[in-house]
């Protein structure tokens, strides 16, 4: 008969129990040079062990573990709490029974498990199969609990029955090793019939023995079994039991340190893979932030791309963009590619290519790509989108900024040469930026205003109530009336608009200022000339009205009074003619329509029309009216009509303002170029101040608290009219001083 010993693969020694050797198989003489010795003790093979009483295990101990073969810390585990697993198990049984019988176990069996080598499931597999009888033995690895699946990691198997790669557990004894409070397992004859009738496996139909072990995680959880199967009934004995408890709780420490290996290959597999990818990132971002130009970004992008892939030498990459190919070598036809498409403001615009040479050994169906190359490769195509985003939105805002600095300068100009007041101010009113017209109409004209607060020179409490109010809620305002107290006195009208983050993200109050004094005193005028039109056309027509009414009424009236009647009714309608003619004339100026009819005019009859025309003013006034007009005067040629209005409202003008008893004169003087007209009075004269604007329209100088008669036409008739005939008009007079008017004409112009 075949010893046993020699057919288990590991070594083995039979040992007594004061630790000398007596017998010892083929493998452990290979093992263990010691042997060649005669009195050879287990001491001499491992010097390096804790040698254990062997008294107490043969009389019924548990099975001892002999530690520190290998001295390879992962290579020991814990088992039933002794650690160091990987050299040897001693068994307390019979070895004379074993050798003749094969029913037991040797008294002192030592066999050395090569945990951490290759061939250690298969010395566990075979260890199980030298026992008499045994057709199958096997170490599976539960695949999916759930499903009752295990995956067969070594088998052994007589020749006639077929190696198998997957285990069903349903309706088997091998289900039975992964219950919860499963140990080791031992079916014979009825007993396995009984509880599974079903179960066989193919070519194994004369089973009469099964035996296994659950293999258990230090958690305690079931990841696989140890079994066998036996044409005998399996003797349930105690050492066999132990020997298949160890040799599980081996399994288990080998299977854990095999998964473990596996996930730190795995584990060191992916951190190169990853720092591959960190280190193609890193290049990428730092050529994204040193590149000038989106075509130098790729060009050097396209060379880093390859070297981050798991086979470099044999890959090689294309970038896409705008219809421009960037090929990191020459491209070669090949079915291995993947595509990422580079997205630039959510619009395609290209795209990255990475392709692998077809002589890379792959999986068909996938090729040499794996999924974190897939996750790489989108994510280099988003970088590079992102970062052609971005140097578009630079450039662009370099050119912005650049537009925006002329702009500015530009702005700047114009708004510091803008006809009216300009003022920028930040949420704490104080002034960022103001033009020279805003410091004259508010007062900065002798000191720098930039960083002070504006409102401290504006005085009107109103206004500054308003302002306040409205900057706290945000609100704009349009032509808020401002008073400045100067001299003189100012109007002016402010519109504020406020600019979110103009200043550094800091919303800005812009403010306009116009100075609308002289068109508050226009407005002014128009309502005062308004008011004197009414009155002159309201005092003729009263009276008109009156005497014809009385003429109407009494046909008999006498004939003196008649004759006075129709006279005032005349002088009342010739006050009238001459006011709306005055109308007419200052609605053709200021419609662009007036003009002159030229024609040679004798001065000195104009005069005298004039004269006899406010005759009746003169006299009642009892004003002396002085002519010098020479007689050898030569005509001027001018529009007679235009030319009489001058001179009536020269002459009028200065019987208003000149008291009774006074006296106006008319001289004319001429050269071969132009005609001298003047007007001099002795009236009440004019104000300094009030000479600038005295011709202006509806202007009428007050006098105290009358204002002077009439409309404040006619002397702003004479400047428009002697402006048509290109001549000009001026004035010299104070209070209290009399006036003198000046009028020059040229003597002749074309029409």
């Amino acid at each position: 008969m075949v010893d046993i010993f020699e057919l288990i693969p590991s070594p083995i020694l039979e040992v007594d129990v004061e630790g000398r050797v007596v017998q010892a198989n083929e493998a452990a003489r290979q093992a263990f040079a010691a042997l060649a010795s005669a009195d050879a003790r287990l001491t001499d093979i491992l010097p390096d062990s804790r040698f254990f009483d062997l008294k107490g295990c043969i009389a019924g101990g548990p099975p001892i573990l002999v530690c520190g073969a290998t001295g390879d810390a992962h290579h020991h585990f814990q088992i039933r709490g002794i650690p160091g697993c990987d050299i040897a198990l001693v068994f307390a049984t019979n070895t004379s029974d074993m050798r003749r019988t094969g029913s037991e176990l040797a008294r002192v069996l030592l066999i050395a498990l090569s945990l951490g080598q290759a061939n250690f499931f298969k010395t566990v597999v075979g260890a199980l199969a030298v026992f008499p009888g045994v057709r199958y033995a096997v170490l599976a690895e539960i695949e999916s609990a759930a499903q009752r699946k295990a995956r067969v990691l070594e088998c052994w198997q007589q020749s006639s029955v077929p190696q198998l790669s997957e285990i069903d557990m349903r309706g088997t004894p091998f289900d039975a090793l992964v219950l919860p409070e499963a140990t080791t397992v031992i079916l014979n004859d009825e007993e396995l019939v009984a509880e599974y009738p079903d179960f066989e496996l193919p070519k194994l139909t004369e089973s009469r023995g099964f035996a296994g072990v659950p293999v258990r995680s230090p958690h305690g959880d079931a990841i696989g079994f140890l079994a066998l199967l036996s044409v005998h009934p399996v003797q349930d004995y105690r050492a066999f039991h132990l020997m298949l408890e160890v040799f599980a709780a081996c399994c288990a420490a080998e299977m854990q340190r095999r998964n473990a290996e596996t996930r730190f290959e795995d584990i060191l597999v992916s951190y190169e893979q990853q720092l591959k990818e960190l280190s193609c990132i890193y290049s990428m971002a730092e050529s994204l932030r040193t590149g000038e130009s989106v075509p130098d970004i790729c060009k050097e992008i396209v060379r880093i791309i390859p070297t981050a892939w798991r086979f470099p030498e044999h890959a090689f990459a294309r970038i896409m963009f705008d219809g421009i190919n960037y090929d990191s070598a020459q491209i070669v036809s090949t079915p291995f590619v993947q595509s990422s498409a580079i997205v630039v403001n959510r619009k395609p615009r290209g795209m990255v290519q990475v392709f692998y040479a077809d002589t890379v050994q792959s999986r068909k169906d996938v090729g040499p790509f794996v999924a974190s190359e897939r996750k790489l490769l989108d994510t280099i195509a988003r970088m590079l989108g992102e970062a052609i985003e971005r140097h578009e939105a630079e450039a662009d805002n370099r050119r912005n900024a650049l537009l925006l600095a002329q702009e500015l300068n530009r702005l700047e100009t114009i708004v510091r040469t803008i006809g009216e007041g300009v003022v920028v101010t930040d949420t704490h009113d104080r002034v960022l930026l103001m033009n020279t017209v805003a410091q004259d109409l508010l007062g900065y004209s002798r000191r720098e205003p930039v960083g002070e607060n504006l409102l401290l020179v504006l005085h009107d409490t109103r206004f500054r109530e308003m302002w306040r109010e409205t900057a706290s809620s945000g609100i704009d305002f349009t032509k808020e009336e401002l008073r400045i107290e100067s001299v003189p006195p100012r109007i002016l009208w402010a519109t504020r608009s406020r600019i979110p983050e103009l200043l550094q993200g800091e919303d800005c109050f812009v403010t306009i200022f116009q100075d609308v004094t002289k068109q508050r005193e226009i407005d002014q005028m128009k309502t005062d000339f308004v008011s004197a039109v009414s009155h002159e056309l309201r005092t003729p027509m009263t009276s008109i009205k009156g005497f014809v009414s009385t003429l109407l009424h009494k046909p008999d009236i006498e004939p003196e009074r008649r004759e006075r009647f129709l006279s005032i009714i005349a002088e009342e309608s010739e006050r009238l003619m001459k006011l709306i003619e005055d109308l007419l004339e200052m609605a053709s100026i200021e419609s662009g329509r007036a003009s002159v009819r030229l024609a040679p005019v004798e001065v000195s009859r104009v005069v005298e029309t004039v004269a006899s025309a406010l005759l009746p003013v003169i006299e009642g006034k009892h004003l002396t009216f002085v002519r010098d007009i020479p007689r050898d005067l030569s005509p001027i040629v001018a529009d007679a009509s235009k030319l009489h209005t001058i001179i009536f409202n020269l002459v009028e003008n200065a019987t208003k303002f000149t008291p009774p008893g006074g006296t106006i004169s008319i001289s004319a003087r001429a050269d071969d170029v132009n005609l001298e007209l003047t007007v001099k009075d002795s009236g009440i004269g004019i104000a300094r101040e009030n000479l600038d604007r005295l011709f202006e329209r509806f202007y009428q100088v007050q006098h105290g608290s009358d204002k002077s008669p009439g409309t404040g036409l006619g002397l702003y008739l004479v400047k428009e009219m002697v402006t048509l005939h290109k001549g000009s008009v001026s004035v010299d007079s104070e209070l209290g001083g009399g006036a003198v008017f000046r009028v020059v004409l040229p003597l002749t112009q074309e029409s």
